[in-house]
């Protein structure tokens, strides 16, 4: 209408409501509408949160009711009576001592030595050549003391021991040959001659049996061990003790001739001969009337053999029966000389000749067999050299073999005083294990292997400064105990500037001492000692005993 107010313009911005048009509701803007659906939104969260804290806190209210009802318990429970605490220290003490036991288990279930069969071992010894005087033990070391007939008995022993395999180490510490004194009429101050001596007690004694301290010949004990002897060299034996029986040994080649004889029988003495060879050849007397035994034979075989002379006694025993035995190697005569048939069977008659022995006459004619001179000698070029050694040059190389059985090679060799020399085996072949004895004066130098324990390497060496001017003596044996005409092995000696023990070959060698050895005739009037066996041998063996599972 004319004179009225104009509309004022509508109002635009954020949170301006557009007026509704005529007859048509208010609406809302967009950002109202948005503020609104956030507040709907918490308003919903926020009312499962609150359902949750109220669940939350009631389970705490229960769990401190449960856990003030169980520590009400616990605080209800009486103290344990005397007994039940007895019986929980009781256990906790067998607890302790089972951890203990836990702790120690695997060193008693580790390995530890046999004792048993170690000491088994060691009494394993034949009494007729090593007797045991001693033994220290120190944790697994054993050291024996003993004493034996020969150095060579006691290195089979050694070896026997580390065969066994029940020590890890043998060692021969030392060997030593040891004085056997004799009460001698010239020695003894309470001694006065009386009209009783006799002609054989002089000072300068003679080898009779009966008065020396051992009665048995030098060469016992033989009555199952036969003893070797040199062909064409005699040896003088008796019969003594009751029983005695007599045997040696000697190398028969192939094709030849041999005659074993027995002579120079004491009065009291009936000797009966039996030798075994290709065959087995037997002789009683010689001839009536004639003690004495012989056997004449051929080995007819095609290889060499150890002949066996076996010779015992159908008279009276006692240090006094004594008789001499030879075996020697016989050429044939042209006619041929056969020999007695392998029965027993007595030898072709000799002429008579008191107790000289007798020599072979041809029973029969025969052709000697074309091949005895071509027979091959299987023992190496220094034989015999078993007793007597054979020379050996400073510097020279010598090849030898241990054969036949039981062969022991001896070399000997010049040596001045203030020098060293060195002995040394070498290029052994399989079987042979050689073990060197020198000995120059009082002094003796000895050597098993100077290569280490399992090095499979058995050479020997002996390293020495001799003392005096003299001539030394070497004896090599085989400890393997193996004999054949291949078991070789050289043989070397050398002056040296000086012996360095600490260095090998030298640092292994063993000096020992060697007693002189006294002989002469015990005293009248006096008790012969006991018998023992000559010479006589002390030895310490240091033994380390192998572990072994429990």
């Amino acid at each position: 209408m004319p004179g009225d107010r104009p509309a004022a313009p509508p109002r635009v911005g954020p949170g301006a409501v557009s007026p509704p048009a005529q007859g048509e509701p208010p609406t809302l803007s967009r950002p109202t509408l948005v503020l609104w659906l956030v507040a709907a939104g918490l308003v919903l969260l926020f009312i499962p949160l609150a359902l949750i804290a109220s669940a939350v806190r009631d389970d705490v209210t229960r769990l401190d009711n449960d856990l003030g009802i169980i520590q009400a318990s616990l605080n209800s429970v009486p103290t344990p009576i005397p007994e039940v605490q007895r019986l929980q220290s009781t256990l906790s003490a067998l607890q302790n001592q089972g951890g203990q036991i836990d702790v120690v288990l695997p060193t008693l279930n580790a390995e530890r030595p046999n004792w048993p069969a170690a000491m088994a071992a060691i009494a394993n010894v034949n009494p007729d050549q090593i007797a045991i005087t001693s033994l220290t033990q120190a944790d697994t070391r054993v050291t024996l003391t003993g004493q034996a007939d020969s150095d060579t008995a006691v290195v089979a022993y050694a070896r026997a021991l580390e065969q066994s395999g029940l020590f890890s180490r043998v060692i021969v510490q030392s060997i030593r040959v040891i004085a056997t004194p004799v009460v001698t009429l010239t020695t003894s101050p309470t001694l006065t001659p009386t009209a009783t001596l006799t002609p054989t007690a002089s000072a300068t004694p003679t080898f009779t049996p009966s008065p020396t301290t051992n009665p048995r010949d030098a060469f016992e004990p033989d009555d199952t061990q036969a003893k070797p002897i040199v062909l064409g060299q005699p040896q003088t034996h008796n019969f003594f003790p009751s029983g005695d029986v007599d045997t040696v040994s000697f190398l028969a080649k192939a094709g030849r001739f041999y005659r074993v004889y027995t002579s120079d029988l004491a009065p009291g003495v009936d000797t009966q001969l039996t030798v075994t060879a290709d065959a087995t050849y037997s002789n009683d007397d010689v001839r009536p009337g004639l003690l004495s035994s012989e056997v004449v034979f051929q080995n007819a075989g095609t290889a060499d053999v150890i002949a066996t002379a076996r010779v015992t006694n159908r008279g009276q025993f006692d240090p006094d029966k004594t008789y001499t035995l030879v075996a020697e190697e016989i050429v044939p005569t042209p006619t041929g000389t056969i020999p007695p048939s392998p029965t027993p069977t007595a030898s072709p008659t000799p002429t008579p000749t008191g107790t000289t022995p007798p020599s072979p006459t041809p029973t029969t004619s025969a052709t000697p067999s074309p091949t005895l001179s071509a027979t091959p000698n299987l023992r190496d070029p220094f034989e015999p050299d078993d007793v007597t050694p054979r020379g050996i040059a400073i510097g020279e190389t010598q090849t030898h073999n241990f054969f036949p059985n039981g062969d022991v090679d001896k070399v000997a060799f010049v040596a001045k005083a203030g020098r060293s020399y060195k002995i040394i085996t070498s290029d052994l072949q399989p079987g042979v294990d050689t073990f060197l004895s020198a000995s120059l004066g009082t002094k003796q130098w000895t050597n098993d292997d100077y290569n280490p324990p399992g090095s499979g390497f058995y050479d020997s060496a002996a390293c020495f400064t001799a003392l005096v001017d003299g001539t030394a003596t070497v004896t090599i044996t085989n400890v393997q105990q193996q004999f054949d005409p291949a078991k070789t092995y050289k043989i070397a000696v050398s002056e040296i500037a000086s012996v360095d023990v600490t260095l090998p070959p030298c640092d292994k060698t063993v000096e020992v001492a060697r007693g002189p050895r006294v002989a002469g005739l015990a005293a009248p009037g006096l008790p012969a000692p006991a018998p023992v066996l000559t010479p006589v041998v002390e030895f310490i063996l240091v033994l380390e005993i192998r572990a072994s599972a429990p």
